[in-house]
C-alpha cells in the first residue's frame, strides 16, 4: 500500500511517499515562495523520481493544522483534490499531534507561536491527549505547573518561550521545532494499521485553525 502524505501547515513545505508503514522518500522546501507555487512542483518531483504514478498512490495524509492559514488550506484542498479524483481515503493529522508524537514521551506538550504572546498549544499527560486550544503562553505554564511533572516542550513557539518555559516549570525543549510529512506520515500509518477507521472520505476532511484569522478577528 502505498501512501502520500504533505505538511503544509508551517514555513516548510514537505512531501512524502510510504510503502505500508515504510518511509521511500520525502522532498523538503523552505524555499522563499509561498506553498501554493512550490507544493505541486515537488510533489510532481517527488513523484517522478521514484517512478510513482499519482494513481498508485493508494492513500493520503494531510495535516489538517493548526498552523498558517494559507499553508492549511493548501494541503487539505490539494489532498482533498486528489483523493476525490481517484476515490482514496485521508487521514487527518493535526499539527500538535504531529509534534507530540515526534517526542515519544508520555508527557509532552506541543507549542506552536499563535503571535502577540499566543500558543496553539496540546498536552499530553500519562500518555492520554488533552484538548487542543489557542491560548496565552502563561495558560499553558499554568496548566503544566499544576500537573507538576516533567514535560517535553515541542514546537516552533518554543524558540520565543524557550528562557520562560524553563524558568517557570521543570521541562526539557525538544530540539527539532516542526514537523514534516514524514513525522505525520509514520504517525497517521502506526493509528491506521492499528484501525482502519481513521482512514476518511475526502469531504469530511477540514481545517483545524483554532481560531480566526487576523483580518476576521478585527472586524
Amino acid at each position: 500500500m502505498k501512501t502520500l502524505a504533505i505538511d503544509t501547515s508551517n514555513k516548510v513545505a514537505s512531501v512524502s511517499i510510504f510503502e505500508d508503514r515504510e518511509l521511500i522518500k520525502e522532498k523538503i522546501s523552505d524555499e522563499e515562495k509561498t506553498h501554493s507555487e512550490k507544493l505541486l512542483p515537488m510533489l510532481d518531483e517527488l513523484l517522478k523520481g521514484e517512478n510513482i504514478s499519482i494513481d498508485n498512490i493508494d492513500m493520503f495524509v494531510v495535516s489538517v493544522g493548526p498552523g498558517s492559514f494559507t499553508g492549511i488550506r493548501i494541503g487539505v484542498a490539494t489532498v482533498k483534490g486528489m483523493a476525490q479524483a481517484l476515490n482514496k481515503k485521508v487521514i487527518p493529522v493535526t499539527s500538535l499531534e504531529g509534534l507530540i508524537q515526534m517526542a515519544d514521551s508520555n508527557n509532552v506538550c506541543a507549542i506552536i507561536n499563535a503571535r502577540h504572546g499566543n500558543v496553539y498549544a496540546q498536552i499530553k499527560h500519562n500518555g492520554e491527549l488533552l484538548d487542543a486550544d489557542c491560548y496565552e503562553i502563561n495558560e499553558v505554564i499554568d496548566k503544566l505547573k499544576e500537573i507538576g511533572e516533567k514535560f517535553i516542550i515541542v514546537g516552533d513557539a518554543t524558540e520565543e518561550f524557550c528562557d520562560l518555559l524553563k524558568e517557570k516549570i521543570n521541562c526539557e525543549i525538544f530540539e527539532k521545532k516542526i514537523e514534516l510529512s514524514s513525522d505525520i506520515g509514520k504517525y497517521a500509518l502506526n493509528r491506521y494499521f492499528k484501525d482502519e477507521n481513521v482512514a476518511k472520505i475526502p469531504h469530511e476532511i477540514l481545517p483545524i485553525y483554532l481560531r480566526k484569522a487576523q483580518p476576521e478577528r478585527e472586524v
